[in-house]
This record gives C-alpha cells, sequence and structure tokens, in this order.
C-alpha cells in the first residue's frame, strides 16, 4: 500500500488554485475584492525510506476591487494588484497543510465615482505568509473552503469597526499517473 501511495504522489501531478471574495461592509462603506490564484504545479518528491512529502510551488495571484460603494456612491473600479505566490504543501499521502508567502508586485487600482475618482498605488515588495490549511484530507479534488471571518486578517477588520463576510476557497488536484 505505501509502495503505491508513493508511486502516487511521487509520479502524479498535483496542483493548487484559490479564489478568496472577502466583503468589507461598515458605514457608509461596502466593498467586494476578488484575489484568484490560477493553478500552480506543485513539485516535490519524497525523500527514501519517508513516508511524508514536501511540495513546492510558484505562480501569481491578482487582486481587485468587484464591487464597491462609498458614501452612498456606486463606484467602477479598474486595474488590479499582483502578487508573487510561493506555495509549500506537506502531505502524508492522507493528510495536507497547506501554507504561502506573497510578496506584492507592481499594480495600481483606479476608482472612479459619481462623485469623483481615486487611485491606489500599493508598496511594492509587501511580504505576507502563514498557514493556509492544515490537516485537511487529501483527495483527487479537495475543496477547502473557509469563511473568511474566521481568516486571521478578520481580527484586525473586526477593530476598525467594519464587518467582513465571504467565502476562501482552495482547490487541490492529484492526477494520478497515466490517468
Amino acid at each position: 500500500m505505501r509502495a503505491v501511495l508513493k508511486r502516487v504522489v511521487d509520479e502524479g501531478t498535483m496542483t493548487v488554485e484559490a479564489k478568496m471574495e472577502p466583503r468589507f461592509t461598515g458605514p457608509q462603506f461596502d466593498v467586494t475584492y476578488s484575489y484568484v490564484t490560477p493553478s500552480v504545479k506543485m513539485e516535490g518528491k519524497s525523500s527514501p525510506g519517508s513516508d511524508s512529502w514536501t511540495l513546492n510551488g510558484k505562480g501569481k495571484r491578482s487582486g481587485k476591487i468587484k464591487n464597491m460603494k462609498v458614501g452612498g456612491m456606486t463606484c467602477k473600479s479598474s486595474g488590479q494588484l499582483n502578487d508573487d505566490i510561493d506555495m509549500v504543501l506537506d502531505t502524508d499521502g492522507f493528510a495536507m497543510s497547506l501554507r504561502n508567502r506573497s510578496t506584492g508586485k507592481p499594480g495600481d487600482v483606479k476608482v472612479r465615482c459619481t462623485g469623483g475618482y481615486g487611485m491606489s498605488m500599493r508598496p511594492k515588495g509587501e511580504v505576507g505568509s502563514g498557514d493556509v490549511f492544515a490537516e485537511e484530507r487529501l483527495a483527487n479534488d479537495a475543496d477547502v473552503s473557509q469563511d473568511v471571518r474566521t481568516m486571521p486578517f478578520a481580527k484586525i477588520v473586526a477593530q476598525g469597526g467594519m464587518s467582513l463576510s465571504g467565502k476562501n476557497t482552495v482547490t487541490v488536484r492529484l492526477v494520478c499517473p497515466g490517468q
């Protein structure tokens, strides 16, 4: 059984993709963002005699404003923010844990509202990292979804008097060899 599991993970193809759409609401403020990480190929093999794997992947994430209302004005946005993403997936073939590190790249968001306009210029090189999930079941198509209110940044948002809603969904796909 271990030999078959080792072959599946070592010779298979594993990818990770993610989508998060948090909605921030507060007095005179209602904004929904969209963060998308297209499919990232994870690579790595187990060590001889080991029943665990560490797979690494590099990808991109884009972030934009999906919907926005500020001070009763409906706003439209253009542009996006970009991040380089480094992912690390640890698995024993049954459970998996994922962490990532993001580095901000150039990208600007412009906003035009019925009463005016604005622009955000992001500091370049901003770094963030942390656990995405831990001890989830590994399957051929595993969707790990969580309410954004349970994520670490939600505490910071709450301190500012805002409420938060939405989902963060990460899909891990394992394509077995010969499939």
